[in-house]
Order: structure tokens, then C-alpha cells, then sequence
């Protein structure tokens, strides 16, 4: 399975990351009008923005190629979250279209959603 790629600085993102965590709940509701609500799952969900501003040539090229690699969000990949330390080996990307922004040499710019996959 691949990896997330890492910046040449070593880390995953760079100013702007943040992250989502959710809960998926199911309510069933009865004809007396009462509900009943449980978990659909054993944790939480995360969700990621990585937001990119200057990446290298080299960076853009290896971003560009593990997106295609991935095909949108059919593939999987492990990604760390450098928030808590802790790599989450099933994700995948949240969209099936990505927009890389070449502005100039060592300027290119992309925002990638990626979401934890619950099994």
C-alpha cells in the first residue's frame, strides 16, 4: 500500500492543515414517535485538509503522481497525522478530482482532502 507523500522538510503538510473528526450515529425511529440512537461504528472518523503553498518541482511531481496513482477515491493509502503521531493505514482521498496550481517555478499550490476509511 502506498504512503502519503512527505515533503522535503519531512513533514506532510505545511502552513494550514487541519482536521475534522466525526461520529456516525444511526436514529431509528418508531410509530409511537420515541427514537433510539446508537453508534455505526466502533471511533471516530478523521478527516484531513492538506493545504500546499510552495511546493518544489520535485514535490508537485510526486504529488501529481501519487494522486493519479490513487485514482481519486477508489485507491487506498496510509497516511501520518502529524497532529497525533499516529499513521492510519486505510484513507483514501475524499474527491476524484484534484486541482494542482502551477504558479511559477517552486510556487505550485494544491488543498487535498483525505478521510480516514472505516472498515
Amino acid at each position: 500500500m502506498a504512503d502519503f507523500p512527505i515533503l522535503k522538510t519531512g513533514a506532510v503538510a505545511q502552513d494550514g492543515l487541519a482536521i475534522a473528526i466525526g461520529y456516525g450515529t444511526r436514529v431509528v425511529r418508531f410509530a409511537d414517535g420515541g427514537e433510539q440512537r446508537f453508534r455505526d461504528r466502533k471511533g471516530p472518523r478523521r478527516r484531513w485538509m492538506i493545504r500546499l503553498e510552495l511546493l518544489s518541482d520535485e514535490e508537485a511531481t510526486a504529488l501529481a503522481a501519487f494522486l493519479d496513482s490513487r485514482q481519486g477515491r477508489h485507491g487506498s493509502f496510509s497516511f501520518f497525522d502529524p497532529w497525533s503521531a499516529v499513521e492510519y493505514p486505510d484513507c483514501s482521498l475524499e474527491q476524484d478530482s484534484q486541482e494542482i496550481e502551477m504558479r511559477e517555478h517552486a510556487r505550485t499550490a494544491a488543498t487535498v482532502w483525505v478521510k480516514q476509511n472505516w472498515s
